[in-house]
């Protein structure tokens, strides 16, 4: 099995889907356990459903199912002593100074949402992510992998941390922009005429079609082009706003379907994450246990709501 996640882009979406349709309880119990095994020393990459060392009191491997369920009864404190996060370890190689330096003051509840989504992406090959993964495992340069399995194992760690710690921002506009256009287009086509007819009306004598606050501007070569296009008869809000994307970004419809799905999986990722968000922050508990998990680290939580155990 190759390496993936340590040397994938940390914004890797297949790798940070895990998240979508979860309920806070359940990221919690993923991004804990993860963080637990992540946290101990790792040098190469280890096979799905096994841990690179025993927790106390235990005497052959332990499942990860065990390991969830050891999590659920008993205090982290219980399962290891400190330090939590130990050297030559993922957790240690990628975030390590970056948590000796912010450890006293702490960081907002926002940052450490962000850096868990890039911490707790997929490792592992499930039979669900293995053909996504292993595609893309198989396009990585050798000498890449070599790196996650010799010396440079710390190293490329580091760079990988560099990238998360930079952070990159979430990019939904193509999604916001197919929204709007599809409600302007349920618009015209409430006036009762097809849709075809009543977009090539509203193009002006400069090539430009406004819809709302929505816009595209083509030359009259291509505007003939998309009025020949055999999709030109529906009547379908959803088709036509695939179709005028694609001409306003001199692409196609396929690429446009591509991106739509790649945003929607990104706008469902963000508002899990956030949902946790707002979980951690009425559970001091689980906060408390985060907070030992990324290496005493403290996380500022700003809500005026009261906190529970």
């Amino acid at each position: 099995m190759k390496p993936f996640a340590e040397i994938v882009d940390p914004f890797d979406l297949t790798a940070r889907e895990w998240v979508i349709d979860l309920e806070p309880l359940a990221i919690h119990s993923i991004a804990r356990r993860r963080l637990y095994i992540r946290g101990l020393p790792s040098g190469s990459y280890l096979p799905a459903g096994r841990l690179p060392g025993l927790p106390p009191e235990t005497t052959r491997a332990v499942t990860l199912d065990q390991l969830a369920a050891l999590l659920e009864s008993r205090p982290i404190q219980e399962l290891r002593k400190p330090p939590l996060i130990r050297e030559h370890s993922f957790l240690s190689d990628v975030l390590g100074r970056f948590v000796a330096t912010h450890r006293t003051e702490g960081i907002p509840l926002a940052e450490a949402l962000r850096l868990l989504e890039g911490l707790t992406l997929t490792m592992a090959m499930t039979p669900k992510s293995r053909k996504k993964l292993a595609k893309k495992a198989n396009s990585i340069p050798f000498a890449e992998v070599l790196d996650t399995l010799g010396p440079g194992l710390k190293a490329s760690r580091r760079r990988w941390g560099e990238r998360l710690l930079a952070g990159q921002a979430r990019d939904c506009q193509l999604l916001a922009e197919d929204e709007l256009l599809k409600h302007e287009l349920e618009e015209v086509k409430s006036t009762g005429r097809g849709l075809s007819f009543a977009l090539r009306a509203r193009v002006d004598q400069a090539g430009r079609l406004t819809l709302g606050a929505w816009f595209c501007q083509l030359r009259k070569p291509e505007w003939d082009r998309l009025w020949r296009n055999p999709r030109w008869r529906s009547n379908h809000p959803s088709e036509w706003a695939e179709e005028l994307l694609a001409a306003k970004t001199h692409t196609h419809t396929r690429a446009i379907k591509e991106q739509l799905a790649r945003d929607r999986k990104e706008y469902k990722i963000e508002a899990a994450w956030a949902a946790y968000g707002r979980w951690l922050g009425e559970h001091r508990s689980a906060l408390q246990d985060i907070e030992l998990l990324l290496g005493e680290l403290s996380i500022r939580v700003e809500t005026s709501n009261e906190v529970t155990d």
